[in-house]
C-alpha cells in the first residue's frame, strides 16, 4: 500500500510540474499579450490624433488660417463652411474636439473650434474657446516657447469635456507669430477599449486554461488504463514465478530421490562384486575356475583353460 501511494505521488509530481508551468505560462502570455495590445491601442490613437490635425489643416487651408493670425480676426467669408466643415469631420471620426489656435507674441486665442455633437451642441464650441482656458494655455505655450514645428501629445482635463488626450501641433509664421492645430478625443472612449481588450485577454486566457481540463481527463485516463495493464502484467510474472519456483522444488526432489536411489544402486553394486570376488576365491581355493568376473566391464571374462 505504501509502495502504491510512493508511486502515485512520484507519478503527480511531474504532472503538477508540467500544470504548474503551462499555467504560468498562460497568465504571463496573458498580461503581455494585454499591455502589447494596450500599447498598440494607445500609439493607434495617437497617431490618428496626430494624423487629424493634418488633416484640419488641409480643411482649414493654410490662407484662411495665417490671414487670421496676421489680423487677429476670423475671415467671414469662410468661417462658417470651415465650422460646418470640422463638425462633419469630428463626428465621422469620433473627435471631440477640432480646432485652430492663433499665437501673435505672448497673446493666445481662439481661431475656429468644432466638434462632435452632444447634447450642449458641438463639443468644441463649449471646450475651446477664446480666450483659452488655463489648461489649454498652459499646454500651448511651452510648445510655442519652441519656435519651430512640433508635435506634442498631452492627457488633460478640461471641465464638462472631462478627460482628454490632446495632439497639438505647432506651425510657426514668423519668430513670434504661428498658429497651433489641436485634435482631441475623449479617454472615456479610448478606456473602454482597453477594458473590452481586457475582458478579451482575460477571455483568451480563461480559455486557454480551460483546454488544459481535457488534457488533464486524458492524461488521468492513460494513467489510469497503463496502471491496470501493469498490475495484470505484474500478476501474470508473479504467476509465472510462482510456477518456476513450484518446478525447481520438484526438479530438486527428484534430484535428491535420483541421489539417494544412486547412492543406494552404487552401494548393491559393490555388495555384488565384493560376493562375487569371495565365491572366485573359494573356487580358486578348490582348484575350480573362476565363475564370475570381476573386473571392470570393458574388460572380457578370461576364458577357461581347454583340457
Amino acid at each position: 500500500m505504501n509502495e502504491t501511494t510512493g508511486s502515485k505521488q512520484k507519478g503527480y509530481g511531474p504532472f503538477a510540474l508540467a500544470a504548474t508551468i503551462y499555467t504560468a505560462g498562460v497568465i504571463a502570455f496573458s498580461v503581455w499579450s494585454y499591455f502589447q495590445q494596450r500599447t498598440n491601442l494607445l500609439a493607434q490613437v495617437d497617431r490618428s490624433l496626430v494624423n487629424a490635425t493634418y488633416a484640419t489643416e488641409q480643411i482649414l487651408g493654410n490662407i484662411f488660417i495665417v490671414c487670421a493670425v496676421e489680423t487677429e480676426t476670423t475671415c467671414e467669408l469662410g468661417y462658417v463652411a470651415n465650422q460646418e466643415n470640422l463638425n462633419h469631420f469630428a463626428n465621422d471620426c469620433h473627435f471631440d474636439i477640432l480646432g485652430a489656435v492663433g499665437r501673435k507674441g505672448a497673446k493666445i486665442w481662439e481661431l475656429i473650434a468644432g466638434g462632435a455633437e452632444n447634447e450642449n451642441g458641438p463639443a468644441g464650441s463649449s471646450c475651446l474657446h477664446d480666450p483659452l482656458c488655463p489648461e489649454l494655455s498652459s499646454l500651448v505655450r511651452p510648445v510655442a516657447s519652441f519656435e519651430r514645428k512640433s508635435v506634442q501629445m498631452q492627457t488633460v482635463r478640461l471641465g464638462k469635456c472631462g478627460e482628454l488626450r490632446i495632439a497639438l501641433r505647432y506651425h510657426p509664421i514668423s519668430t513670434d507669430t504661428g498658429y497651433f492645430i489641436l485634435v482631441a478625443r475623449n479617454t472615456h472612449d479610448v478606456n473602454d477599449l482597453i477594458h473590452a481588450l481586457a475582458i478579451r485577454t482575460v477571455g483568451i486566457g480563461t480559455f486557454l486554461l480551460a483546454m488544459a481540463f481535457p488534457l488533464i481527463l486524458l492524461y488521468n485516463r492513460a494513467r489510469t488504463k497503463t496502471a491496470r495493464e501493469t498490475a495484470e502484467l505484474n500478476a501474470r510474472l508473479q504467476q509465472d514465478v510462482n510456477k518456476r519456483k513450484e518446478r525447481e522444488a520438484e526438479l530438486e526432489d527428484a534430484i535428491q530421490d535420483l541421489e539417494r536411489f544412486n547412492n543406494v544402486a552404487v552401494g548393491r553394486e559393490t555388495r555384488i562384486i565384493e560376493l562375487k570376488a569371495e565365491v572366485n576365491t573359494l573356487l580358486k581355493q578348490m582348484d575350480l575356475q573362476k565363475r564370475y568376473n570381476t573386473a571392470p566391464v570393458d574388460q572380457p571374462l578370461p576364458k577357461p583353460n581347454d583340457e
